[in-house]
């Protein structure tokens, strides 16, 4: 047993002085590190993929809606015919023409296709900038509680470094202990395989901070060399009362977005009664020349659409005969065709009937899906926050425990092991007291994002 202590006595050295190492160039290595603060996670979230996917949706929708009101423009056209006319008997000529034609349309009264359609794609909008604001509230909210995931990760690896600490000068004691006889070697064992225990749990905790990093980094699309994750979590406060948090219940963006689609369906029942109701009429007026120019127009009583076109001969044409001028005749015209049974028309309104009470009960549900969330995220939010002022009292209980053990000490009550065991309850307390307020944190930006507001101010 004695030939056997001094190596193990020797070994014991060498591990503590390879944890003092360690633990000299972590901090020299976090002395060097750049502070990576909440606010520079947040500058650098507009270059991750879903920040740039839900801009992308929303410039789609505003490229619809441009494209909607581009059509309810003046469309044109320019055009020419050419004839060329030869007898193959007889005394005639070769006749030859060619005539200039023009042709515009415009959409004029309230009820034309473009109209819909602008009005369509201006709630499309709506709907797409709600659903953007969802979309960056959910990555803040993901990359804040990334970020203080990995900023806990790292004071549990601390923590497993300061008990692997512990666990070696214990080590040494009972080696010191076992060579004197004082200790069995199942007491030596035991706390051989603690220390081998601790060893593992630092590596378990360096491998967790390394992989909770790697995600923030994955999800801002970035990699900061050498990064120190500099911003505690806040406590938060709220002094709204959950009645008045149920009363802004319609600035949510899914409430909106589900009384937007009532407006639709709402609107395509509009469009379905009009189309069987308003009978297929068109009114028309022109004036032409006999053998030269002529100039059209008709508007479409049913589509709402405005109609010009003019034919100019420049080659060809005849414009007198013997010295007279050819006559100007003046047209008007209107046409007018009246349903009587249309099932195609009146299964469309019944369809759009359907749909818009679907719509409605949607709406509905979503109301009452969206009160009870409210509900579920203020009470989470008060919970979390009792849980921070029993955080508080534990950590404090801590730190009189380490100022009484300290001062034991010094009579000499206590060993230094015993101080030890005390800071790292400290450590421990300190550690669940941070994660808490994250949690908080997190939870009451979930609170707000449940109220449709955005979480995090931007310029």
């Amino acid at each position: 047993m004695r030939n056997g202590s001094p190596k193990k006595r020797i070994s014991i050295k060498i591990i503590q002085g390879i944890i003092y190492r360690s633990l000299i160039c972590g901090s020299l290595v976090f002395a060097q590190a750049q502070n990576y603060s909440l606010e520079n996670a947040y500058a650098a979230l507009p270059n991750a993929l879903e920040w740039q996917n839900a801009d992308l949706t929303y410039q789609s929708a505003e490229q619809s809606l441009a494209s909607a009101r581009a059509a309810a423009g003046i469309s044109s056209n320019v055009g020419a015919d050419a004839n060329l006319t030869q007898p193959l008997s007889g005394t005639a000529s070769t006749n030859t023409t060619v005539t200039i034609k023009a042709s515009a349309s415009l959409p004029v009264l309230p009820w034309a296709a473009q109209f819909d359609q602008i009005r369509s794609a201006e709630r499309a909008l709506t709907r797409a900038t709600l659903d953007r604001r969802d979309s960056r509230n959910t990555l803040d909210i993901t990359v804040t509680q990334q970020y203080f995931v990995a900023r806990v990760a790292a004071l549990d690896l601390e923590n497993n470094q300061f008990s692997q600490n512990i666990a070696a000068q214990q080590l040494q004691n009972a080696e010191k202990q076992f060579a004197n006889g004082q200790l069995s070697k199942d007491s030596l064992e035991t706390t051989r395989r603690n220390f081998e225990n601790s060893k593992v749990n630092v590596l378990q905790a360096q491998q967790t901070l390394e992989i909770n990093r790697l995600q923030l980094w994955t999800t801002l699309s970035t990699n900061p060399s050498n990064a120190e994750l500099s911003s505690a979590p806040q406590k938060r406060n709220t002094e709204s009362t959950l009645e008045q948090m149920l009363s802004n219940l319609e600035n949510r963006s899914d409430v909106q977005k589900a009384k937007s689609r009532v407006v639709d369906a709402e609107d395509n029942l509009a469009i379905a009664t009009r189309d069987r109701a308003i009978p297929s009429t068109t009114i028309s007026a022109g004036v032409s020349q006999q053998g030269g120019a002529s100039l059209n127009s008709s508007l479409n009583i049913g589509t709402g659409a405005l109609s010009v076109n003019g034919a100019l001969p420049v080659v060809g044409g005849n414009t007198s005969t013997g010295g007279t001028t050819n006559p100007t005749n003046l047209s008007v015209g209107i046409s007018l065709s009246i349903p009587i049974t249309a099932p195609s028309n009146d299964s469309k309104i019944d369809t759009a009937k359907a749909n818009l009470n679907t719509a409605k009960a949607n709406l509905e549900t979503t109301r009452r899906s969206a009160k009870l969330d409210i509900q579920q995220k203020y009470n989470d939010f008060q919970l979390q926050t009792r849980r921070i002022e029993l955080a508080e009292k534990t950590l404090e209980n801590a730190k009189n425990n380490l100022e009484t053990n300290k001062q034991r000490l010094a009579l000499g009550s206590v060993t230094t092991l015993d101080v030890q065991n005390a800071e790292q309850t400290q450590r421990q307390a300190n550690r669940d007291l941070e994660n808490q307020i994250a949690t908080q944190q997190i939870s009451y930006m979930k609170l707000e994002n449940a109220l449709g507001k955005v979480v995090v101010k931007r310029p």
